[in-house]
């Protein structure tokens, strides 16, 4: 069988891991061609103090501040086969971040596959009977265009870089300093100075307890319950603003007014591939969401392009190298670059419906119960080769729970979520079409869950990771 040659768009922690992979199977890949933008690697880990656009004209991609910490202690946070240094404490600054992936990539011997300074321009399949390849068109730090042919695409490009900022009514009346957490990079600057910090997610958090310590008069706007945990005292706790009025002052929801000098949008990034043209690959890119997606990871009609990265409240690296996980044998989610997946299965399964770009219950179970994720289940087995789904079962006539067939309590996909169910509780395809309605039914329930859903906040938080994770492995 010939090698397979792929490109990796983006050099951060995705993008190495997804290249390390690549590189550890030479039998059946060809060495990757990593596209990097910037002329590091790391991406979102990389600290640049420059704000809006490079010296070419292309923004800025990082949006780290020099203060962050990490919110996940590095126990978990690490690729699996490669730990931190175990003298660092497990909450690190991103400098260590930064050094642990240089180390990664030196590891691995990633750097000499490494385009830098080279963005991507255009990513185009081109379907050839059976075949679909893609042509790969880049641009250079001089300016030189280069089309190049791949096998398989892997998308690493990240998704904060792009902010966010919701429409808010009068917002151009506003006097003072509008920005997003991505142009903030330390808190000197605000000291002295009233600022509205929109959002209470990680960023807002950060970042409104930095502005305090500098000074900064900081009102936290969000729309969550009142935080209850202690905050500086410069923090106060404010509703959502929904207003900017014509003086240029600030309404709040609950009806009132204040005057601020700066509006800090903490209010998360925009999913965006200006690279690839969604309409002919029929992909919906929403704010916050790609679809459809097959288990998070690649479009059923094009399962030699994979999304990598794109899930939130994870730990990334680790659910990196789950999707990167490569294998020769047909079959693995991580290799679908010689499986023909059922389109017609998966859509009668609802699977390419909607998806979150989150775990859900798998991710955070609820308080007591043992965690049922695993990535052998999510990513690894359920694709062909391992367990099978059960309406497939169905198809190839193999009895539920042998030769590979799906197992009552495994995971399987039921549109927007995986749980554990029995191989009878799903029906069959001949039952779904029987189903007055039932197809619209759940694409109006997904429908709905989509309008509804509010980039995440209310979310409920995450209990402690590490007992999760122990409770999970029977330690």
């Amino acid at each position: 069988m010939a090698v397979q040659r792929v490109a990796v768009i983006g050099a951060g922690a995705a993008g190495l891991c997804a290249a390390r992979h690549i590189l550890s199977r030479p039998n059946s890949f060809a060495r990757p061609v990593v596209f990097e933008l910037t002329d590091n690697i790391g991406g979102t880990w990389c600290y640049d103090e420059r704000v809006g656009s490079y010296d070419n004209g292309r923004p800025v991609h990082s949006s780290m501040y020099r203060d962050l910490r990490t919110n996940l202690p590095k126990e978990v946070m690490m690729f699996p086969d490669f730990p931190f240094d175990p003298q660092l404490s497990s909450f690190l600054p991103h400098q260590e971040v930064q050094r642990y992936l240089e180390r990664y990539c030196h590891s691995h011997n990633i750097r000499p596959h490494i385009r830098f300074n080279t963005a991507v321009e255009n990513v185009k399949p081109v379907v050839e009977e059976e075949t679909t390849t893609w042509e790969v068109t880049s641009c250079d730090s001089s300016g030189g265009q280069k089309t190049e042919t791949f096998d398989s695409v892997f998308v690493c490009s990240g998704h904060y870089s792009d902010p966010h900022i919701p429409d808010i009514p009068g917002l151009e009346n506003f006097k003072g300093e509008v920005l997003h957490s991505h142009s903030y990079r330390y808190a000197e600057p605000f000291s002295g100075q009233s600022v509205v910090v929109l959002g209470a997610k990680a960023s807002g958090l950060d970042i409104s307890i930095e502005l305090a310590k500098v000074g900064a008069q900081v009102t936290l706007s969000h729309g969550r319950p009142r935080l209850t945990f202690p905050l500086p005292s410069g923090i106060r706790q404010s509703s959502p603003v929904v207003a900017v009025q014509d003086d240029g002052s600030v309404r709040f929801q609950d009806g009132s007014v204040g005057r601020a000098d700066v509006l800090m949008f903490c209010t998360g990034y925009n999913f965006r591939y200006t690279f690839l043209d969604a309409d002919q690959l029929r992909l919906e890119i929403q704010d916050h969401m790609v679809s459809p997606l097959y288990r998070f990871l690649t479009p059923p009609a094009l399962p030699s392009l994979f999304f990598i990265g794109i899930c939130k409240i994870i730990c990334p690296f680790p659910n990196f190298d789950c999707q990167n996980f490569l294998e020769d044998d047909p079959g693995r989610l991580g290799l679908i670059l010689h499986v023909n997946l059922p389109f017609n299965l998966l859509c009668r399964l609802l699977v390419v419906l909607s998806h979150p770009v989150l775990f859900e219950d798998l991710q955070w179970p609820p308080e007591g119960a043992v965690p049922a994720f695993s990535a052998d289940a999510v990513f690894y087995r359920p694709a062909a080769g391992g367990a099978l789904i059960p309406c497939q079962e169905v198809e190839e006539g193999v009895e539920p729970g042998v030769a590979g067939g799906q197992r009552p309590g495994d995971l399987v996909a039921d549109g927007d979520s995986l749980h554990g169910v029995t191989a009878t509780e799903l029906p069959t395809p001949q039952e779904q079409e029987e189903r007055p309605g039932h197809m619209e039914r759940q694409e109006a329930e997904c429908k709905q869950e989509r309008d509804g859903y509010d980039g995440f906040d209310g979310f409920p938080p995450p209990p402690d990771i590490v007992g999760v994770l122990r409770a999970r492995d029977g330690d």
